[in-house]
């Protein structure tokens, strides 16, 4: 109906930045030409200091936040896949 709809995808080191989940994520986006692309929202510990403050153990302590690198591998492969990709 002309609606601009953008992908947004939150990328967990160890969970979803596999080469089959990027893989379904710019098939997805291929899918449906009218999409304005994908943005990519790596992974970082922000919100850990909110959990601390509520009380609540933080489960994801163990990941480093996504570096440059990364963030650069990981456009890397989306473009690779024929998708269109921001990094927030």
């Amino acid at each position: 109906m002309g609606a601009k709809i953008r992908l947004r995808c939150p990328l967990i080191p160890g969970v979803n930045d596999t080469d089959e989940h990027i893989g379904g994520i710019a098939a997805l986006a291929r899918k449906y030409p009218k999409l304005t692309g994908v943005e990519l929202l790596p992974y970082h510990d922000m919100g850990k200091g909110k959990w601390n403050q509520i009380g609540k153990e933080y489960g994801l302590c163990d990941l480093k936040n996504t570096d440059q690198e990364q963030k650069d591998i990981l456009c890397r492969h989306f473009l690779e896949a024929g998708c269109e990709v921001m990094m927030n």
